[in-house]
């Protein structure tokens, strides 16, 4: 992950204290370089975690060679080879090989169109000067995380809540607390603290140099590219689902630092390791959480995995006393409360594979995309009881 910041405000020479202290904010999310643009009405701050194109041609802020555009990019986009072709066979000359040029010079052939033929993960904020906006924008299912600040004349951009807590002191969110309390999380735009909001999923959000309201368009909305087909029977929509996935794997593994496998030994993490393995030359490294005797070990799950697929695993002990004292750190990088405790065990996962790559896969997100939490069978149990409710009489 990188992470970014952007601030404007008509006419006003932002402190370079202030964007240093927000670049040491982000640090942890990109220890690899950073950097900072900074002139009247505007400041881009940005810390770079290298994984394509890791040289330093590809830091950020990076502009084009007019000095038209200046872009922060926290992200990845999978289908950038054929962006990058695609650009090419118009005529425009790219300086690197990674993704981020790609966004940039897409953004000045395609302008905002260019929403639309990115496929990945991604939230980034972009300077037109000859436009005289900004664009912030965050990918269609909201992977990248994007807060949002607008304060009187300033407006203001970060990949976490803390940079902005520098331009306000934070207080709790009274309305997010109460959701907070009763579903352990806070939904939709509420953040944890009063007056900064999470950018929805599928969202730009356009932002006038000159002052003004900022103005929002929804370019994506994941629900309106449901499309049931009621003549799909149950084998053809495994085999479409089987190659969907494979090809989702093989566009996650692109990577110029290596990459590696978070194993629980569930479902959904082994079907992962079992399509990447077949994409990778060699043993791909995978890495899980060794919880000894307690019974929501999946341990014997892992060895049949790890010994069909023959990957270099690695079983990583954590103690009470390591989780206790990992606890705030987790609380603190949440920005708020945790909505499981799953959070701060992988939080100490994701450091020990630290040592070895920068970029591992999971099984995260199948769940919600394939209904395997028990709420969804709830809920679809009380949707029949909602139609026989129909067709009984009311007295």
């Amino acid at each position: 992950m990188c992470g970014l910041a952007a601030l404007f405000e008509p006419g006003r020479h932002f402190d370079p204290g202030l964007l240093a202290g927000m670049e040491d904010d982000l640090f942890h999310r990109g220890p690899d370089s950073g950097g900072i643009v900074s002139e009247p009405g505007l400041a881009l701050v940005f810390r770079r975690l290298a994984i394509l194109d890791p040289g330093s041609q590809a830091d950020q802020p990076m502009s084009d060679a007019s000095g038209r555009c200046s872009l922060v990019f926290n992200g990845e986009i999978y289908n950038y080879r054929a962006l990058r072709h695609a650009l090419e066979q118009e005529g425009v000359r790219l300086r690197t090989s990674g993704d981020t040029e790609v966004v940039l010079e897409g953004y000045l052939r395609w302008g905002e169109d260019v929403l639309g033929r990115l496929e990945g993960m991604f939230a980034f904020c972009l300077v037109d000067r000859e436009r005289g906006v900004a664009l912030a924008a965050r990918d269609p299912l909201g992977i990248k995380p994007l807060y949002m600040m607008h304060s009187g004349t300033t407006v203001a951009f970060a990949s976490e809540m803390r940079p902005l807590f520098r331009l306000h002191p934070p207080q709790a969110d009274e309305e997010a607390l109460a959701e907070l309390v009763t579903f352990g999380w806070a939904a939709g735009r509420l953040s944890n603290c009063r007056g900064i909001e999470r950018i929805p999923g599928g969202t730009l959000v356009t932002v006038p140099l000159a002052g003004g309201i900022p103005a929002e368009w929804r370019y994506c909305d994941p629900l309106e590219t449901l499309c049931p087909d009621p003549d799909l029977d149950r084998a053809d929509a495994e085999e479409q689902v089987h190659e969907v996935l494979k090809e989702s794997v093989k566009a996650h593994l692109a990577s110029d630092v290596g990459y590696a496998m978070q194993l629980s030994g569930g479902v959904d993490s082994s079907l992962v390791a079992a399509l990447a393995q077949e994409e990778t030359s060699g043993k791909l490294a995978s890495f899980a959480v060794s919880l000894g005797d307690h019974p929501y070990d999946e341990g014997r799950y892992r060895d049949m995995v790890v010994q069909r697929y023959g990957l270099d695993h690695h079983e990583v002990a954590i103690s009470a006393m390591e989780y206790a004292q990992a606890l705030p750190r987790a609380v603190r990088h949440m920005e708020g409360p945790l909505p499981h405790g799953g959070c701060t065990t992988l939080m100490l996962l994701c450091e020990r594979i630290r040592d070895r790559t920068k970029v591992v896969l999971t099984g995260e997100g199948a769940d919600e995309m394939f209904g395997g939490y028990q709420r969804y069978a709830v809920w679809n149990k009380t949707r029949w009881q909602e139609r026989l409710a129909r067709l009984l009489p009311t007295r």
